[in-house]
This record gives C-alpha cells, structure tokens and sequence, in this order.
C-alpha cells in the first residue's frame, strides 16, 4: 500500500507491505536502490534521476505484527523548465506523473506512436544504466514506469523484484503474469533481456487497441523493433536504445518535442 506523506516539508511516499511474509521484498528494494544510488560518478549523476530515492526504512509494528515500510521522495517536475514549456507551448501543466498503467487506462484504444516514443526511450534510458552496472529490475510493467506529460520525465519505480543479472526473480506481479516469458516460470537465472522483454510487452499494450490490436497507424520500423524486444532479441537497455534511436532517426527524422495530455 502506498501513502503520501510529510518529511521535512516535502511530499514523500511510504510504502508499507500489506503481509510481514512480503517484508523480504521492501528489503531487497532498499539494498538494491542503496547500491544504486551509492555510485557518485558523471555518469550516475545522470542516470539517477530514474530512480526514486531512498529516504528511510523501517519497521512498523502493529500488532505485535513487523512490517516493512519503505520512504521514498516522490518525483516532482522542475518548476522552471515546466515554466519555460508553459511559456513556448502553451500547454497547461500537470502536477504529477503519471504511470503508464494510468495512460493506458485514459487511451483505451491506445496512443499515437510518437507519444510513446518518449516514453520508452526515456525508460530505455534509465535501464539501460542499471544493466550496465549488473542489476535486472525483473519487474519492468506499466506500474512501474512513471511520466511527466509536459516535462516528459521518467522514472522507474517498483525495485522489490530487482536481483544482480544471474540470480533467479523472487516473486512476479501477479496481476500481470500474462505480460512475463516463459523463462521466468522455468526459474531460469534472469538477465538484462527480461527487462526489455517486458518493456517491448508495455510499448505493445500502449501501442493497441481495446480489443488488443495494434494500432494501424503504428510506423512498420517501430512495430518490428517491439516485436524483437518482446521475442528476446534485444540483449540489454543501451542495445534497446541504440537500435531504438536509429529506428526513430529512420521514421520520424530530427528529433521535435511533443507535448503529451491526460483527459481531464
């Protein structure tokens, strides 16, 4: 369960097991993050930003009952840059982020091609610095990717399941089993690709309609490029991201911001 809080005057989100079985998992996800958030070079400067960010941990006890709770900082956009978009744009600016759960659940029969093709590369982005450093987030679902519509921030959220590539997934999400190869479920050591799989099943479900078609108005280049991610073709996020930035240099030619909107 997931509570906005107050710490030292800022929003903050805790996130509390619901069963003290599960506590195991909200440990995992603080030592995981902790050793993410522990390299300070130019580069992790950079790529941190798609991480949320470890405030406490601690136990709650209720009942004679320990259960884990997690503190995170919750992603806000920048107020200037928001501005400056404002300004240029004209767009009004939404307060949050939004997961791409979210998104999907307001487009039920799917978005353009060209808004999600920021929102993959930006995840690809974040995962692909995570895989370069040894760790598969095992967990890379809609709930878990999370994004600013005018800002066009990102983070990846959802750590509980992440191991060092070679170790066997914990647990899965069982809401949604359906979106997780097959190797998952012969408890075969998890790799980078596993997140790219489960990325190209998220740009697929973002990419479809209702009925769960794709969209006709999806480039053929971008579709080809998601079916190799969902079929394991893609190794790691900085190869997604390579091929997936010519892809988009061959399709839609010099990159151009797009401002993204949520229905009301």
């Amino acid at each position: 369960d997931l509570f906005v809080g107050e710490l030292a005057g800022a929003r903050c989100l805790l996130k509390i097991v619901r069963q003290p079985t599960d506590n195991d998992l909200l440990d995992n996800e603080a030592r995981v993050l902790a050793a993410l958030h522990a390299h300070t070079d130019d580069k992790a400067k950079v790529f941190r930003k798609y991480l949320p960010k470890l405030l406490d941990s601690f136990s709650l006890i209720e009942g004679g009952r320990h259960r884990r709770v997690n503190v995170f900082d919750i992603a806000e956009p920048q107020p200037e840059y928001i501005k400056k978009l404002r300004e240029k744009k004209g767009a009004e600016a939404p307060k949050d982020y939004y997961s791409l759960a979210e998104i999907r659940e307001a487009y039920p029969e799917g978005l353009d091609a060209r808004d999600v093709t920021w929102m993959v590369r930006r995840a690809l982005e974040g995962i692909g610095w995570v895989h370069s450093l040894g760790y598969v987030h095992g967990a890379l679902l809609p709930e878990h990717i999370i994004v600013h519509p005018l800002e066009h921030g990102a983070r990846i959220v959802g750590w509980s399941y992440a191991v060092r590539a070679g170790q066997r997934i914990m647990a899965i999400s069982a809401a949604r089993k359906a979106m997780y190869p097959k190797s998952v479920f012969r408890r075969e050591p998890a790799q980078p690709v596993l997140d790219i799989r489960l990325l190209g099943e998220c740009a697929a479900l973002l990419l479809s309609d209702r009925a769960g078609k794709q969209r006709a108005d999806v480039p053929k280049e971008v579709a080809t490029f998601f079916a190799q991610c969902r079929a394991g073709k893609v190794r790691d996020g900085w190869d997604a991201y390579r091929v997936y930035d010519d892809v988009l240099k061959k399709v839609y030619g010099k990159r151009a911001y797009r401002a993204f909107a949520m229905p009301r």
